[in-house]
């Protein structure tokens, strides 16, 4: 690495500091802080930013911001609630997906490629701001655990979405039966992955007393998994799921490690993940280009109208299904918190840059609608989730 590479990596180390604090000390939601510390690091000559490849970047900051969620997870409740997270993970994803292509197909004119991308990059939500806030108020921790589990799930599917539509376009054309087989192979190919990766390697920590080695194995587990579904043709965030939630799950119910390492290795990942989420949302910032979002800020306004209505119907139409169907539902106040939880962030941006590439007409007005939504969900959720954790009850066991 250069040397104005790493002045670059060190500049926007002090700045996540800095910013932290200014934010922490004002009350203010520190994504929110972060992205604009970004969009200023941009236009400011005096702070080189470094150049990162959108596919690198995904490589780089999902897995160890997933892999840390998984850690935190109770698996249990994951298990418990499975109807719900994965109906809000899988449908709601879907239901999310083909709600905003339809909009961008008859609204803003784009080809049916160009709107399926851009639903797929909007569906996911990334919910890390507002779930660090649901900690600070005590928030119901079952409530937690679902908000986090769509979060984790719904990421999977939109990348695997993402990578069937771009091979299409790559391709020119790819039958029916080959989508299925591609998507077949992602998604159980990288959950399978996943789960032997996380018990081989709880296998491996239980026969070494060394803390320091049990952490860098897990830290190895996150890069290394992800890299190897990639590598297969198969889903490298649905991998990292995977042995996260059974490497978790081993830990607590299988022991093999000190109180002592535990604790060590929850220290270590939450500072991975507040290092790791704090420059993604700082390179938000970077990536987010002030001019575009003016030219196009009616579009944006009208998607993030749009957007937040069709989370909200979509929740409150899965929770009635869900009771309807005896598997179980939400309660209003539930729904209106699950609803406050829709961000999006890291995971949208690095899809609409990686489209980048593609030859689509309406790239920039893509990503400027993406830039816009991110930039919006979380002043408007963002600001709101202390006010959402009361007003909705959420504190209550």
């Amino acid at each position: 690495m250069e040397t104005s590479e790493i002045d670059a990596v060190l500049n926007l180390l002090i700045l996540v500091v800095a910013v932290t604090f200014l934010a922490r000390r004002f009350k203010l939601p520190n994504s929110v802080a972060l992205i604009f510390a970004g969009v200023a690091a941009a236009l400011t000559p005096r702070i080189y930013s470094p150049y990162i490849p959108p596919n690198l970047l995904l490589a780089i900051l999902l897995p160890p911001i997933i892999f840390e969620s998984t850690l935190r997870l109770d698996v249990k409740g994951i298990l418990d609630d499975a109807n719900i997270i994965f109906t809000y993970a899988v449908l709601g994803t879907i239901i999310k997906m083909v709600a905003v292509s339809l909009f961008a197909y008859v609204f803003l004119g784009f080809s049916i490629i160009e709107a399926l991308i851009l639903g797929i990059a909007i569906a996911p939500t990334d919910p890390f701001a507002v779930i660090s806030t649901f900690r600070e108020k005590g928030v119901n921790k079952r409530f937690r655990t679902i908000v986090e589990g769509e979060a984790l799930f719904n990421d999977g599917v939109a990348v695997v979405a993402y990578s069937v539509v771009v091979l299409i376009v790559t391709r020119g054309s790819v039958s029916f039966a080959e989508t299925m087989r591609i998507s077949i192979v992602a998604i159980f190919g990288g959950a399978a992955i996943g789960v032997v990766g996380g018990y081989l390697v709880h296998a491996l920590i239980r026969r070494i007393d060394d803390e320091f080695t049990e952490i860098m194995i897990g830290f190895l587990l996150s890069f290394g998994i992800y890299r190897l579904a990639e590598t297969v043709m198969a889903s490298g965030v649905l991998a990292t799921v995977a042995a996260g939630l059974v490497l978790n799950y081993q830990i607590k119910n299988k022991g093999g490690l000190s109180v002592r390492a535990v604790q060590q290795i929850e220290v270590f990942w939450e500072f991975v993940s507040f290092i790791v989420t704090s420059l993604a949302f700082i390179l938000i910032g970077i990536y987010l280009n002030p001019l575009i979002l003016s030219n196009y800020s009616l579009s944006i306004i009208g998607l993030l109208l749009f957007t937040m209505a069709v989370r909200y119907l979509k929740i409150r139409g899965l929770s009635k299904l869900l009771s309807i169907l005896t598997l179980g539902g939400l309660s209003d106040d539930w729904c209106m918190g699950l609803w406050w939880s829709g961000h999006r962030g890291v995971v949208s941006v690095l899809l609409i840059l990686g489209a980048s590439s593609l030859p689509l007409p309406n790239i920039e007005e893509m990503k400027a609608l993406v830039y816009g939504l991110v930039l919006g969900t979380n002043i408007v959720w963002g600001i709101t989730a202390g006010y959402a954790a009361k007003r909705c009850h959420l504190t209550i066991e």
